[in-house]
């Protein structure tokens, strides 16, 4: 059973990384006993479900085992549907998958392509059912994949990456919260950064140990609450990406500067 749970976190990762179905040939099927196993696991699986994916919006309705592929239908609201960052050729290239690829462990992707077993992922809107999309990852690509990460040839994307085209899809200015709108967003020095504008003349004066510490606390605590920021987790804290608030005043004098790193949010 701990396989097939590490599989259905793929679920939450590809909700985040891929927008476009990625079609591949298919081998003949497999009957060995990697393959048996893994379709007894679903067949377990299968009394628990619907099944709500821990920290997401995301619930699992079904899981099936179709010739070479997991077939999983997934539902999940419009409004997060809406928040992917990532253009569809984006999302179909190697470098995206290797990224999703990336959070198993390499058993586990020995695993399913000895099995030759793939993906398939139907995204669903939870409200009326309408298809998001379908995703199809063979067994043949999580190979290539795999092994082309492995020799170094295949890098994937960064978590800077990601946000600096979330970052392009977003309409500044707009407004966070009463008197505060968010003016740019940025990369720097490998990390993300926000700059805010406050409706007020102010002085970095007005701005004690004890309110900034306030501040910074307020901003990880929303932070936290954000479920596609932390299902972003894992590669965050590998390439210890930080996220820099920068607060100016309505003449744009800097007025404060609060820098998140991992830790900050993770601990």
């Amino acid at each position: 059973m701990k396989f097939l749970r590490v599989i259905l976190i793929m679920v939450m990762l590809l909700s985040v990384a891929c927008l476009i179905s990625c079609n591949f040939k298919y081998k003949k099927p497999v009957d060995n006993a990697a393959r048996n196993a893994i379709i007894k696991e679903v067949e377990d699986m299968k009394g628990q479900l619907p099944m709500n994916i821990p920290g997401t919006d995301f619930t699992i309705q079904s899981i099936e085992i179709d010739g070479n592929e997991f077939v999983y239908v997934v539902s999940l609201p419009e409004t997060i549907w809406e928040q992917q960052g990532l253009s569809q050729t984006d999302a179909n290239s190697d470098r995206n998958i290797a990224r999703v690829l990336a959070n198993f462990s390499d058993k586990t992707l020995e695993k399913l392509i000895e099995a030759n077993l793939g993906f398939k992922y139907v995204y669903k809107n939870e409200r009326n059912d309408s298809t998001f999309m379908e995703l199809i990852i063979s067994a043949d690509k999580i190979s290539d994949v795999h092994r082309r990460v492995k020799d170094g040839t295949l890098k994937s994307f960064t978590m800077t990456e990601i946000a600096e085209k979330e970052i392009s899809k977003m309409k500044m200015p707009m407004q966070i919260d009463e008197g505060i709108w968010l003016t740019d967003a940025y990369i720097k020095y490998g990390n993300v950064y926000y700059e805010a504008m406050i409706e007020a003349e102010l002085d970095a004066s007005d701005f004690d140990a004890k309110s900034l510490a306030e501040m910074k606390t307020n901003i990880i605590r929303g932070l936290k609450e954000e479920k596609i920021f932390m299902m972003n987790k894992n590669q965050i804290l590998k390439e210890n990406t930080h996220f820099v608030y920068v607060y100016k005043d309505n003449r744009g004098k800097v007025i404060a500067k609060i820098s998140i790193s991992p830790s900050d949010i993770f601990r």
